[in-house]
């Protein structure tokens, strides 16, 4: 019986160490917080959103390599395979300001592909020329593994009731000093993904 009572004695002391515990240190953390906030009272921004982010992605022509062959960087824009697309606002969306990216994505390409002679050239326009200033461009060179990339540096601004019109080339550039027979033979596939996001 007075084995019962110790044991009985000894849950209630762990259950009240246990309950004095969990509210010193929920006390603690508010205390933390509360002084936190009231410390930066003047700096602190609390925004909360509600509404529904929703942007039209379109696209009218897919890159398709079917007859791959090298040419020269300033014949991209009349031999060279491109995708064109357009972002805008979905009529459904509520938000105020929606920011995006855009990214060459489920990007699969073989070893022999991964070149500095395999490129992409993304313009903001429709029919760019080659005085049309480039907006991003890159190669394959050290792409490794990846599989995603990111084409602009800042995220772009979409504001509303205006449309965003992008180019965007691939292609294979001719080098006389090279030997370049080993870039004919393999297959390089993507889509282009934009992820948009508001603040």
């Amino acid at each position: 019986m007075e084995k019962k009572n110790k044991k009985t004695n000894h849950l209630v002391l762990n259950a009240l160490l246990i309950f004095l515990w969990l509210f010193l240190v929920g006390g603690l953390s508010y205390a933390y917080f509360s002084i936190s906030f009231e410390k930066n009272k003047e700096n602190t921004k609390a925004k909360a959103i509600a509404g529904k982010l929703d942007v039209d992605f379109e696209t009218s022509e897919y890159i398709s390599n079917k007859n791959t062959w090298l040419i020269n960087d300033e014949e991209i824009f009349t031999k060279s395979d491109k995708t064109l697309f357009t972002v805008k606002r979905s009529e459904q969306s509520t938000v105020d300001d929606i920011y995006y990216n855009i990214y060459i994505d489920e990007l699969n390409i073989t070893d022999n592909l991964k070149h500095a002679d395999v490129k992409w050239r993304l313009y903001n326009e429709e029919n760019p020329t080659i005085e049309t200033q480039v907006m991003a461009e890159g190669n394959f060179n050290e792409i490794g593994d990846i599989t995603n990339i990111q084409l602009n540096r800042a995220r772009i601004y979409l504001p509303k009731e205006e449309t965003h019109t992008y180019t965007l080339y691939m292609w294979f550039s001719n080098d006389e000093n090279e030997n370049q027979l080993d870039l004919l033979n393999g297959t390089l596939s993507c889509k282009i993904k934009l992820l948009a996001i508001t603040e």
